[in-house]
């Protein structure tokens, strides 16, 4: 019975409102947070939406985001990002594939030098 009180409630709650952040979260990561909606706020269009270009802007806090949020507890974490989903006006999925490439290509970027070394080596 009350999953369908709380089914009924979520049709009623405005969908332009974004979801709340938890209260466990630390100073660092609210200014990290903060500093996020900032750039958003800064580069949304008038429809609401961000530019393409505007979103790659943010992958360096995404990550700070996503590293602060490993040890959290899971019911905090998902809250945090879809916070963030709202944000940016995505999905959480979108936000989750594009935190991974941005931490494949970090991971790219930072073999770059030893693999020139030894290409040259050879």
């Amino acid at each position: 019975f009350a999953s369908s009180t709380e089914g009924s409630e979520n049709e009623t709650k405005d969908p332009r409102q974004p979801p709340v952040l938890p209260t466990d979260l630390s100073i660092h990561l609210l200014q990290k947070i903060q500093e996020l909606e900032e750039l958003i706020n800064r580069d949304q269009k008038e429809d609401g939406k961000l530019t393409n270009k505007a979103r790659y802007g943010y992958d360096s806090i995404l990550l700070d985001i996503e590293s602060q949020c490993k040890n959290m507890k899971m019911k905090s974490r998902s809250g945090v990002f879809d916070y963030l989903a709202f944000k940016m006006g995505i999905n959480k999925a979108s936000l989750f594939s594009r935190i991974k490439r941005t931490i494949k290509k970090k991971e790219a970027g930072s073999l770059d030098g030893p693999l020139q070394l030894l290409k040259a080596a050879i």
